[in-house]
């Protein structure tokens, strides 16, 4: 009931047969024999079994899709090339912490203002009572 469909499939039948050659050669006592990897023939005879109908519909699949290399498109093709370089990610931290400190050689200056916005109001606000604390009884 063990059926050989993929390669895992192949290789675990393969050390099966290794491992079931390998410990009768043990309880023969021939223990050169026991302790060689992969040394019974009989390992190469397992293979994967090939479908004739599969073999077939893949050949015609092939046949039907082969193009030359210059006609295929490839992913590169359908990407937007990146503006910046991947490593880019903007200011530098030097350049930030020189702005910070109040400017450097890279920090831009605020441009000065000609006219300043005139008070919103001219008069003080109104003052207000302080409100005393109740006493906690």
């Amino acid at each position: 009931a063990d059926a050989i469909q993929n390669s895992a499939d192949l290789y675990f039948a393969q050390l099966k047969q290794d491992s079931r050659t390998r410990n009768y050669a043990r309880y023969r006592g021939d223990y050169d024999e026991a302790n060689k990897v992969f040394a019974d023939p009989t390992i190469n005879d397992i293979t994967i079994p090939v479908n004739p109908y599969l073999r077939e519909q893949q050949q015609k699949e092939q046949d039907m899709l082969e193009t030359a290399a210059d006609e295929m498109f490839t992913p590169e093709m359908f990407m937007d090339k990146p503006k910046k370089p991947a490593s880019y990610s903007g200011i530098s931290y030097r350049d930030k912490l020189q702005q910070r400190q109040g400017g450097g050689a890279t920090a831009a200056a605020p441009a000065p203002v000609d006219n300043p916005p005139a008070p919103v109001s001219s008069t003080p606000p109104p003052a207000t009572a302080a409100a005393d604390p109740a006493p906690v009884a």
